[in-house]
C-alpha cells in the first residue's frame, strides 16, 4: 500500500490531468467542445468522414470547428484536413468523453 499526504490521502498521480485544466480550455472552444465530445466516444483516433456523418454538421462547419480543435492543440490532424485526427493525449480525449456520456451518445454507440 503507498503512503498518504497529511489529509490521508494518496498523493496525485504525476499522470492525472489537473481537475478542470482540459475542461476549461474545451469550455472556451464552445461549438467545437462539442465537436470533441463526440469524437471522443468515436475513440482517441477517429476518422473525418465518420465524424461528418454522426455529426449531422455541415462539411464547413465541421471543418471549421475542427481547426479550431487543431489550433488549441486538443486534437493533432494526420494527413490532408478530410482524412484523421487524434487526440492530444487520452486524458483530453477522458476530459473530452467524460462529460458528454449521456442519450444522445449511448445511441451512436448503441448503448
Amino acid at each position: 500500500m503507498g503512503t498518504t499526504n497529511s489529509r490521508g490521502h494518496f498523493p496525485r498521480s504525476p499522470f492525472q490531468r489537473p481537475p478542470g485544466f482540459v475542461d476549461a480550455r474545451l469550455d472556451r472552444l464552445v461549438t467545437a467542445k462539442g465537436i470533441a465530445q463526440l469524437a471522443a466516444v468515436i475513440g482517441r483516433q477517429f476518422a473525418y468522414d465518420v465524424l461528418l456523418t454522426v455529426s449531422q454538421l455541415d462539411e464547413a462547419t465541421l471543418q471549421r470547428e475542427l481547426g479550431r480543435l487543431v489550433e488549441a492543440e486538443i486534437v493533432y490532424q494526420e494527413g490532408p484536413p478530410q482524412s484523421t485526427y487524434v487526440f492530444k493525449h487520452a486524458l483530453i480525449q477522458d476530459a473530452a468523453y467524460s462529460p458528454s456520456y449521456g442519450a444522445r451518445d449511448k445511441a451512436i454507440i448503441g448503448g
